[in-house]
């Protein structure tokens, strides 16, 4: 997979379920060849937002040399998950900010989008993966920001970096974690 930024007004049509805008993709991360990567298919999967929930084209790529296929993945999704990056993340913070209850985090969720279909599982799930990449987003801070994170910064002020990375940089966290690191975030440890 390779995940990649859509200008600004490209994401809101995808969350839209308008799919108008096909980036071409140069060089494949499989193997060394820096050429154009070439259309391979699409497939739909589901987008959840706060605010709604939509069926999204992901759209595939194949490398001449390696024949190895890419999924084109938009930094507003993390791969694997239903749940858009900025929807996991204010789950976190609802529960290590504001000290939020399972059924009030639920409850938050379902009230901005009753098919938000966000469970306790879900939550639960995404505190787990978080937690196992405390490591890994700690080391992204010290390498690749100017902000600086200790064994002892807690998840709250990792949160809070993340918001921060975003907000000062003006780039998307999930790209750039993906992008500088060995693997994306939130990954499977």
């Amino acid at each position: 997979m390779i995940i990649i930024k859509f200008p600004d007004f490209i994401q809101n049509n995808l969350e839209k379920n308008k799919n108008i805008f096909k980036q071409h993709i140069y060089g494949c991360p499989s193997c060394i060849f820096e050429g154009k990567l070439y259309s391979h298919g699409s497939y739909l999967r589901n987008l959840i937002t706060e605010d709604n929930t939509c069926p999204i084209t992901i759209y595939r790529v194949k490398c001449p040399i390696c024949d190895k296929t890419h999924a084109l993945i938009p930094d507003f999704l993390i791969p694997y998950f239903q749940h858009s990056f900025n929807t996991i993340k204010k789950c976190l913070e609802l529960k290590y900010a504001e000290n939020a209850s399972y059924s009030n985090i639920m409850n938050y969720f379902r009230s901005r989008n009753i098919n938000s279909y966000l469970t306790a599982s879900d939550i639960s799930i995404f505190i787990k993966r978080f937690i196992s990449n405390v490591p890994k987003i700690r080391l992204f801070f010290n390498t690749f920001s100017e902000i600086y994170s200790t064994e002892s910064t807690s998840v709250k002020d990792l949160i809070t970096f993340i918001n921060e990375y975003e907000s000062v940089s003006n780039n998307s966290f999930n790209l750039h974690f993906f992008k500088n690191m060995p693997t994306y975030f939130m990954c499977k440890t």
